[in-house]
């Protein structure tokens, strides 16, 4: 036989076609059908149709080719990836309810709601849906509906009514029965799918495993193949974890590629394994310092003074008030001691001998530092500032010295100077003011430290009200927050901020007076006073000590200042309950009686959620 002629393979008996077909796929029947012209004309006359149903059976589950549609077409729809309308790619699946595999454009073009169709059971239809646009009644193609709507008309305007039932009813049972079967026909192409997309992964998982034996071999270790950050995560899979075989001649092509990747890869690991490290290092000398800090002996300690009419067991332990000055982890992290410790990268076991050497060192400075920081606060202070001992009518103060506990004013001169209560000090870094030793603690040669002349003035004249002008700041926050402004509200306060609130109010009255002055000058018989002045004369005390908090009374409304309101500036504004409201009207504006609607009202919130209900 010439074998060089496709003749002589055409001639061949169709037994030894069929026979051949034992061993092909589908998918070659069609592409060797598409291979010539003669080839062509050989697989598709009707006389093939037994060597396609060969190949079919070949394909395990494959249901048979449906009533209707021929061998080389069913084959085309599930083996090839054409659209079966434009012949252009079509990666998606075929659709058995609709018979069709189509492109994204056509399927776009031919698809057509169900319910929009009125011999919708004269239809096939799909129950598939391809993307995101749901039809939940299913979908049915364009065509199919205008070939059966052409039809069904053309048979009425015959007016052959039997010819017309004849037709119908065997387009329904056609459909019916194409349904049952598309049932199984999807069941396949799902297997299919789930088959194919295993097989893919294990493919990936394969090339995967095989370039990573190649890098660990050519001297890199498994860590460098974690993704960084630094490379898009789809680049790596396109060159490791795809489903192409892996041969000599693609290691070679992609190999620069994955080189570079892994280099990028492996400085991002040694970048975190460095900062790793650091944290270690910063989270022991931390916990180091802590340890320190836990070890020093308070500055000021208080036990409770017996009454008449309560004893006090004498292994009472005593309560801390103050701890010593010591630093705060951020000035620790500015000296060069440190810097060095956490910079230097060393393997963690490493670190800790150097650590431990260095102990000793850090010792030394953070005394160093008190002593430094004790100094820069006695330079501020002013000097005539005096000593103030205890005097806590509750509390005993006391200090330690050694082992042994000690009265208050065994502390030195100098720290009972800068303990008093109204001696305050103000980092201009922040704009905060506190007191000794707890501002401090942030101190640096660098930080900006004053003595605060504004609030020492509020603090002297709250201590005045309170009757112990010497009082120390150990002696007030024994009362913790016990202090309720006596011009406003009835929140508790600590001393810090009891005098924080008076600083606070004075600084919104400067920022008020210039709105005000305006105010003044249209209606002269306006009255907008500062109720938090430390100067002025009030028959309400600045200040008051509150042994137990006054109970919440029941739900209220807040209601709204139109005196504050008129002034229109968000700035200037106030509501509060009625009692708050009234207290205002009279200490602020000097309204001796307030009157509803006219000097204030509901306030806004409450009007609007009102108005919404």
């Amino acid at each position: 036989m010439d074998t060089s002629k496709p003749q002589s393979f055409i001639d061949l008996p169709l037994e030894l076609l069929i026979e051949v077909a034992r061993y092909l796929q589908p998918l070659d029947l069609m592409q060797a059908s598409r291979a010539s012209k003669s080839f062509r004309s050989l697989f598709m006359r009707r006389s093939a149709a037994l060597v396609w149903e060969t190949t079919f059976r070949n394909v395990e589950g494959l249901p048979p080719c449906p009533e209707g549609v021929c061998e080389p077409r069913y084959a085309a729809l599930l083996f090839i990836e054409e659209c079966s309308i434009c012949a252009q790619p079509a990666p998606r699946d075929m659709d058995p309810g609709v018979l069709v595999r189509l492109c994204s454009e056509c399927l776009e073009k031919e698809r057509m709601d169900i319910v929009n169709v009125k011999h919708r059971d004269l239809v096939f239809a799909s129950y598939v849906y391809p993307d995101t646009t749901m039809f939940l009644d299913g979908w049915c193609l364009y065509r199919d509906v205008k070939d059966v709507e052409t039809t069904y008309e053309a048979l009425i305007a015959a007016g052959d009514e039997e010819a017309t039932t004849r037709w119908v009813n065997k387009r329904r049972q056609l459909v019916t029965d194409w349904n049952r079967k598309a049932k199984l026909l999807q069941v396949w192409i799902r297997n299919r799918f789930t088959a194919r997309f295993f097989e893919h992964l294990r493919l990936k998982e394969a090339r995967q495993a095989q370039i990573k034996s190649r890098l660990i071999a050519l001297g890199w270790r498994r860590a460098d193949f974690r993704q960084s950050k630094n490379w898009p995560q789809a680049e790596w899979d396109s060159l490791v974890y795809n489903p192409e075989p892996l041969d000599d001649h693609t290691w070679e092509r992609i190999l620069p590629s994955i080189l570079e990747h892994i280099k990028k890869n492996r400085d991002q690991r040694l970048q975190n394994e460095a900062f790793r490290r650091k944290k270690v290092r910063m989270g022991e000398i931390k916990k180091w310092l802590e340890a320190v800090q836990n070890k020093l002996s308070p500055l000021v300690l208080a036990t409770r003074k017996p009454n008449n009419t309560e004893e006090v067991p004498m292994e009472q332990s005593c309560e801390p008030l103050l701890n010593q000055l010591f630093p705060m982890i951020e000035v620790v992290e500015t000296w060069p001691e440190y810097m060095t410790l956490v910079e230097t990268d060393l393997p963690t076991k490493s670190f800790r001998v150097e650590f431990r050497r260095k102990r000793g060192q850090l010792t030394r400075l953070i005394a160093d530092w008190r002593r430094d920081a004790e100094a820069a606060a006695l330079e501020i202070l002013p000097k005539d500032t005096l000593p103030v001992s205890s005097h806590s009518i509750q509390f005993n103060l006391a200090t330690i010295a050694g082992d042994d506990t000690r009265p208050f004013d065994y502390l030195p001169v100098d720290t009972r100077r800068l303990l008093r209560a109204d001696a305050t000090f103000s980092n201009t870094n922040n704009w905060a003011f506190g007191f000794y030793p707890d501002i401090f603690c942030s101190w640096t040669e660098t930080t900006k430290l004053e003595y605060d002349y504004d609030a020492s003035k509020i603090a002297k004249a709250l201590l005045r009200v309170l009757g112990c002008p010497e009082a120390s700041y150990p002696e007030m926050k024994t009362f913790n927050d016990k202090f309720v402004c006596g011009r406003c509200d009835k929140l508790l306060y600590t001393w810090p901020l009891i005098v924080q609130h008076f600083y606070d109010e004075g600084l919104k009255w400067q920022r008020y007076s210039q709105i005000l002055s305006a105010r003044v000058e249209v209606n002269k018989s306006f009255a907008y006073l500062f109720t938090h002045d430390v100067d002025a004369i009030n028959p309400q005390p600045l200040v008051r000590i509150v042994e137990a908090p006054t109970p919440p009374g029941p739900c209220f409304l807040l209601e709204w200042c139109k005196i504050c309101d008129e002034i229109e500036s968000d700035d200037i504004q106030f509501s509060g309950t009625h009692e708050q409201i009234l207290n205002h009207l009279r200490d602020v504006h000097l309204i001796e009686n307030p009157a509803d609607g006219l000097h204030y009202t509901l306030s806004i919130t409450h009007r609007l959620s009102l108005i919404n209900a």
